[in-house]
């Protein structure tokens, strides 16, 4: 039954190895692509000391945001309706200030913003599953 099974399934492709909880898409505006690429040395050591294949490449500290980076989880409080609508505008400026991405991941947007040079107005949008497949 198990041989069956394992002849059925066929062997696994590198996409059904990778990273399931890791960022699809990365955005970033002209300061973020900058500070991605001056700091992926770093991230790429964080990730090569990792244990699970995986590092947060935090953009938030020569972001200028306050605390840690935000991936975009936001606090289930419900803000004044009024708000809402008035972020709305506000909202498709603001971008991410980290991401979670394995080894393919890192290496796909260091690809992308070395071919496609900024300025990025507003900014840049990286599908990792298709920018960057084989």
């Amino acid at each position: 039954m198990i041989a069956a099974l394992v002849l059925v399934s066929g062997p696994v492709t590198a996409s059904a190895q990778g990273c399931f909880s890791c960022d699809e898409v990365v955005q970033l505006t002209d300061p973020a692509a900058k500070c991605f690429l001056s700091g992926y040395d770093e991230f790429d050591r964080n990730l090569a000391k990792s244990d699970n294949g995986r590092v947060n490449v935090d953009l938030s500290a020569c972001l200028g945001v306050d605390g840690a980076g935000s991936r975009g989880v936001e606090s289930l409080n419900t803000p004044d309706p009024k708000a809402v609508l008035d972020r709305s505008r506000a909202s498709r400026k603001a971008t991410r200030s980290a991401y979670l991405l394995d080894k393919a991941g890192l290496e796909c947007v260091k690809q992308v913003l070395g071919a496609k040079k900024g300025p990025y107005d507003p900014d840049i949008v990286i599908d990792l599953a298709t920018d960057c497949s084989p």
